[in-house]
């Protein structure tokens, strides 16, 4: 039973932000969008403690793609800060079990917020 809780408990960080991170890695070597990759390690065992990933989005293109990736996935995050102008969002901090994105929007699009467009 003990293990199918932690086996359990693994897979559900495995998929909690899994939109997100296959966004991510589809546009990773976009010329429009920068990436910086930050770890945090144990100094003792050299394990990651913490993981965060910020990226920023210059332009319209991805937009859309990346907002949708994070409303699918935001519902599963334990903390979230999202920054909105005119009912676009602009920016947004998600954290999630194992890992934390932050996310910028530079450019114009057509984004809107989850609640705005229901």
């Amino acid at each position: 039973m003990m293990l199918l809780l932690i086996v359990s408990s693994f897979s559900m960080k495995i998929f909690a932000q899994e939109n997100i991170a296959a966004v991510v890695k589809k546009y990773e070597t976009a010329p429009s969008i920068a990436i910086d990759h930050m770890l945090k390690r144990n100094p003792q065992t050299k394990k990651v403690e913490e993981e965060t990933i910020s990226i920023t989005v210059f332009g319209a293109a991805p937009v859309n793609e990346f907002i949708a990736a994070i409303n699918k996935d935001k519902e599963k995050a334990f903390k979230i800060s999202e920054s909105t102008m005119q009912g676009k969002l602009r920016s947004g901090i998600y954290y999630f079990a194992d890992i934390t994105y932050t996310f910028r929007f530079i450019g114009g699009s057509d984004n809107k917020k989850e609640s705005d467009s229901k």
